[in-house]
């Protein structure tokens, strides 16, 4: 039996759940992931994606840089009922190639945006299932690096959604 590693990412902005779910979702993946960390490249551009970036069976391949592809699907989408609600997508890469493709034969991916106080929380999982027994072996050692990664994105989700 294969173990996935679980990665889990949150941090919290002042702004209402529903606006931030509707700036969230169809942000454009290389400015909110514009930076590497590590290991772990900077998204590049992304292809074969067909209007907004919003609906449950959409399909876009992304491109990183350096080296790699995966191809993105949309797997849910849990809009908020209003600017109070929560809500969340969640999303499935496959068809890796480059330096994750050889860790990683599927990853799992959501995002969830909740109330919180007076703004949201958004919270961002990976659930990473290894390509081999060798690359199981190895695979706790990307989550540090990933934790790099989702701050630094994190961070640049505040400073596109909040700019000063």
């Amino acid at each position: 039996m294969t173990r996935q590693l679980d990665l889990t990412a949150s941090r919290t902005y002042p702004m209402l759940p529903g606006p931030l779910f509707g700036a969230l979702l169809p942000l454009p993946l290389p400015r909110l992931f514009a930076h590497g960390y590590g290991p772990i490249p900077a998204v590049g551009s992304v292809s074969g994606q067909t209007g907004d970036w919003g609906s449950a069976g959409q399909t876009r391949r992304i491109h990183l840089r350096g080296a790699g592809t995966m191809r993105e699907v949309l797997r849910e989408v849990a809009a908020p009922v209003d600017d109070q609600s929560g809500g969340s997508f969640a999303y499935e890469l496959g068809e890796l190639t480059g330096p994750l493709g050889v860790l990683a034969d599927r990853i799992y991916g959501s995002w969830k945006v909740e109330p919180v106080g007076s703004g949201s929380r958004v919270t961002w999982r990976w659930t990473v299932s290894p390509r081999s027994s060798p690359a199981e072996a190895v695979l706790p050692a990307l989550g540090p690096m990933w934790r790099g990664y989702a701050r630094r994105a994190l961070g640049e989700l505040e400073i596109l959604l909040l700019p000063r």
